[in-house]
């Protein structure tokens, strides 16, 4: 008896009470900072003022004023109050400007609803500068949709000390204070002299353009993305174009072949030289480039260049108007898909791509009435390339099995713990007056009115034990739930018998229900199966292509 006294002295029992409640604690704590930074930037307006905000707001910016209140206006925030202006004496600036985001009191000078360290009056610069005099500060008028969000640029500090700037003409981002250039108040290193932006192709001859929205630059040697400087030198055939299927970037690439870059990433670098394919958002998905060495292509999910086949087919071949390839024979064209997913686990999109296909013996105007009448059959041409792009992550497509896997990872590190340092959960735990339920409630029972402490085990269906505890003044408690590592018979046994040393430790009575251990099991009858119905599956259960040209 006292070797097994020293055993159950030697276990670590969980205390299941406390666990609990700070598991729960922190849960809570959980779900309300996720509530408060989901719905902080939430405010509710009048609905008056939200129905009708047109006749408050101020010359034609994005700030209004109602009942006493400076209020402004953010994409996909709706509207928000300012609190610290003063709307007696609030102004903005005239309509003929369109400076729509600025304002100012008499004590601060506002962008949306955030203060510019600027002491009013203020006086605008132009390409999103402002000044009080003293300090210049850069408040962008658009979000950086580029990025993915709403949210607009944050503010900056671009000089002080009465340092004078000004606008460049030629782009809406880039100034200039005589010495350095600066694109949307970041300082462009290494810009020399002069700086200007590169054109487009369809721009580039127009002598009617005046102003480019392109973020590539050069100073007539370097080349910069924004303000980083490029590994590349500045020649007369470099352009920039946008591409805008299921997204946007931009590219600067050169016409007579060259490298390439991609929102100021190099593309495949140690394969340049590449010339451009098609630039035609009208017939393909995706952006190609080739060279001697195959064909490539931009992935606009993942933010890379990939090879879509390692030979180029495209040699001989004359781009026609309508952007397919012909060489006095064949054709080759862009077979844009969109892929879309039905079953059960998943349903959407989860991609596109674009195939490259080639019609052997047909002449552009076989090709243009085959496409008019939208006759043209999979079986008539040959796909020798396709440029592939997953619109669905990985972690969406297979949350529930990496869930799933996770969550039985845990259960057998936990139970390892538990063995690896003989950790258990006891249904019940002992204090000096006290037997308390080891659960989230915790229900105490005073330890000189308990009269004894039954245990029974029931084999109806499957091996169960069951804890009561019988009182002088209350009766019979509720049933508790008494487990083992294992689920049979010998092994709650040994459980029991555990818990049994503990409370006649504390000279609590121990009773096992002998009547339940005995009794023999009925055996059950068991049904004869129905037959039933073999499920069947879609075969297009991941994707169902849709088919445009």
């Amino acid at each position: 008896m006292d070797k097994l006294l020293k055993e159950q002295q030697g276990k670590k029992r969980l205390n299941m009470i406390s666990f609990l409640r700070i598991v729960i604690a922190c849960l809570f704590v959980f779900v309300v900072t996720s509530f408060y930074i989901i719905f902080k930037d939430n405010y509710q307006v009048d609905e008056h003022f939200s129905s009708h905000a047109y006749l408050y707001y101020l010359e034609d910016s994005f700030f209004y004023k109602y009942q006493g209140k400076i209020y402004t206006r953010i994409i996909g925030k709706g509207y928000i109050p300012v609190p610290e202006a003063d709307a007696a004496t609030f102004q903005v600036f005239p309509e003929s400007l369109r400076i729509q985001r600025i304002g100012w009191d008499k004590a601060h000078v506002f962008h949306n609803n955030q203060i510019v360290p600027l002491q009013p009056p203020i006086t605008p610069i132009g390409n999103d500068l402002f000044t009080d005099g003293k300090d210049t500060y850069f408040c962008a008028s658009r979000p950086d949709f580029k990025a993915g969000t709403n949210d607009y640029p944050p503010i900056k500090q671009v000089g002080s000390n009465g340092q004078k700037f000004s606008a460049l003409n030629s782009s809406p981002y880039v100034s200039t204070d005589g010495t350095y250039f600066y694109y949307q108040g970041e300082k462009i290193d290494g810009a020399k002299d002069t700086i200007f932006p590169i054109f487009e192709l369809r721009e580039r001859d127009k002598n009617s353009k005046k102003i480019s929205f392109s973020c590539y630059f050069s100073d007539g040697k370097h080349v910069f993305y924004k303000n980083h400087l490029l590994d590349e030198t500045f020649t007369d055939d470099l352009v920039t174009d946008i591409f805008s299927n299921h997204g946007y970037f931009e590219y600067l690439y050169h016409l007579n072949g060259g490298k390439v870059f991609i929102d100021g990433k190099p593309f495949m670098p140690n394969e340049a030289p590449y010339h451009l394919l098609i630039s035609d958002n009208s017939y393909t998905d995706h952006l190609f480039f080739t060279n001697e060495n195959g064909v490539y292509y931009y992935d606009l999910e993942e933010k890379e260049a990939k090879k879509a086949m390692d030979s180029n087919p495209f040699k001989g071949y004359k781009k026609e108007d309508n952007g397919y390839f012909y060489n006095e024979k064949n054709i080759l064209f862009f077979r844009p898909r969109t892929h879309i997913a039905r079953g059960r686990r998943f349903k959407g999109k989860t991609g596109y791509s674009t195939e490259i296909c080639l019609l052997k013996n047909t002449s552009p105007a076989e090709f243009k009435n085959i496409i008019k009448q939208k006759a043209l059959s999979s079986e008539e041409y040959e796909v020798l390339a396709k440029a592939k792009t997953s619109t669905v992550s990985f972690w969406d497509r297979y949350f529930a099995v990496l869930l799933l896997i996770i969550l039985t990872s845990l259960s057998y590190i936990i139970r390892f713990i538990f063995r690896r340092y003989n950790i258990t959960i006891d249904p019940f735990l002992l204090d000096e007056n006290y037997l308390r339920i080891n659960n989230l409630v915790g229900k105490r029972y005073l330890i000189t009115d308990i009269q004894k402490v039954v245990f029974t085990i029931h084999k109806e269906k499957n091996i169960s034990g069951k804890m009561r505890i019988v009182s002088k003044s209350k009766g019979s408690s509720p049933s508790y739930s008494v487990k083992s590592r294992k689920k049979t018979e010998t092994a709650l046994l040994e459980r029991i018998k555990d818990l049994q040393l503990l409370l006649e430790s504390q000279n609590i009575k121990v009773e096992i229900d002998t009547q339940i251990l005995n009794h023999k099991q009925t055996p059950i009858k068991t049904a004869t199966p129905n037959k039933r119905k073999k499920k069947t599956f879609n075969k297009n259960y991941f994707t169902y292509p849709i088919q445009t040209l």
